[in-house]
């Protein structure tokens, strides 16, 4: 079989240009990849594409835990520190920061109900909407006067009485979406 001498021409040529931008193995180093120094140049500051890309997907990351965790603390009625958890979520590594958003959305989920016109109603006949009304001997807490296990069975921790107002509601809501008025006999009616 004869090669015409314009095919020659043509990869003659090309095997010059590829030597030129680096792209033809160095007889020295044969299993040497053939990247073009070009694409092995710092990208935005970061050493590779690959660094590049796990950046953005942390500051995504840290993103979406600052949003959750400042929703998060709302909706419980507590004073969000954006600075101290932007320093926390910078120190966290990307699988611990996952886990943290889903539990945190998780969270959020379970207390981001819409608080009924009626519970204010009943937290006022129950306790003059005071949210760290006692009652019953102790045995009642908080604006709703939750009986301690019943807090707890809403997803509520501690003592119903520190929990700040809203967050009363908001378990208040829960409950009522669970049980309806049966839980205030004598105010939810």
């Amino acid at each position: 079989m004869r090669i015409r001498p314009s095919i020659l021409a043509v990869l003659a040529a090309c095997a010059v240009a590829s030597g030129a931008l680096g792209l033809v193995a160095d007889a020295a180093e044969p299993r040497r990849a053939l990247v073009s120094p070009a694409l092995r140049a710092p990208l935005a500051g970061d050493p590779t594409a690959a660094a590049a890309m796990r950046d953005h997907v942390a500051g995504r990351l840290v993103r979406e835990h600052l949003r959750l965790a400042a929703r998060h603390a709302d909706l419980r009625g507590r004073r969000f520190d954006r600075a101290r958890a932007a320093r926390r979520a910078d120190a966290m590594s990307a699988r611990a920061l996952r886990r943290a958003n889903r539990t945190l959305r998780a969270e959020v989920r379970e207390l981001d109900v819409p608080i009924p016109a009626v519970m204010r109603k009943i937290a006022e006949c129950e306790s003059h909407g005071d949210p760290r009304a006692i009652g019953g001997g102790g045995a009642f807490r908080g604006a709703l006067q939750f009986m301690r296990s019943t807090w707890a069975s809403v997803g509520g921790e501690g003592d119903p009485a520190d929990a700040p107002l809203e967050e009363q509601l908001r378990r208040g809501a829960l409950l009522m979406e669970r049980s309806g008025s049966s839980p205030w006999p004598v105010c939810g009616a």
